[in-house]
């Protein structure tokens, strides 16, 4: 079947596209089975010369060989501070984004645009206040020093989509709780949260991961 011109433009252009986000993937992927004498020869690289091996993770995470590539503590703290940042912002940004969510009070929008203006900030500008501050109190080379860290960075985030879903709840539910006597603790841990258990899910694995690839 013959297709016009602007159809192989368009499979084209995909290809193209699809090609520029998977090939530093492959090449990540070559490299990690690639033996280190092939990854000094761009030749033997670009040609595929060489037969692949396994013992780059075998060095990297089971450290059978002593290595500065073994990432066996790294790993552990990468993730030990991931959860405890994921935990951190959960526990503080849950009842902030009910109560943004739930109740009216004054400000309540000039703290909503304030929050969204804290996803602005790049990370670089609070730096050096926030070494500082780990001197003073002694958090600087902790885990939790970077857990808070990340936490900070990753709550306004957290917040506003937390919201979102805390507003997909029907009105009408909260005043049928009340109604049969319960108070707002219980609105909010046993109706609210309960309805939007996908949506914290969500919320964590998406802290989880920015937390994990925080470089600076």
């Amino acid at each position: 079947m013959n297709t016009s011109p602007i159809s192989r433009l368009r499979d084209l252009t995909a290809a193209f596209l699809v090609g520029v986000y998977v090939l530093p993937i492959v090449w990540w992927a070559l490299s990690s089975v690639t033996p280190n004498s092939a990854l000094l020869d761009p030749k033997a690289m670009l040609s595929l010369n060489f037969w692949p091996t396994l013992e780059n993770y075998a060095v990297t995470l089971f450290g059978v060989v002593d290595s500065v590539f073994d990432a066996r503590q790294s790993l552990i703290d990468s993730v030990v501070v991931a959860l405890l940042s994921t935990g951190l912002v959960l526990i503080c940004a849950l009842p902030m984004a009910y109560a943004l969510s739930s109740f009216t009070f004054r400000w309540r929008s000039a703290t909503l645009y304030s929050v969204l203006l804290q996803r602005f900030v790049p990370p670089i500008v609070i730096v050096l206040p926030l070494v500082g501050t780990y001197h003073a109190v002694g958090l600087i080379d902790t885990r939790m020093g970077v857990a808070l860290a990340h936490a900070g960075l990753n709550m306004p985030f957290a917040l506003l989509l937390l919201k979102s879903f805390f507003d997909d709840i029907p009105p009408e539910v909260t005043e049928a709780a009340k109604l049969d006597g319960a108070d707002r603790w219980m609105c909010f841990s046993r109706i609210a949260l309960p309805l939007i258990k996908g949506g914290i899910a969500a919320t964590a694995i998406l802290v989880f991961v920015f937390s994990w690839t925080e470089f600076l």
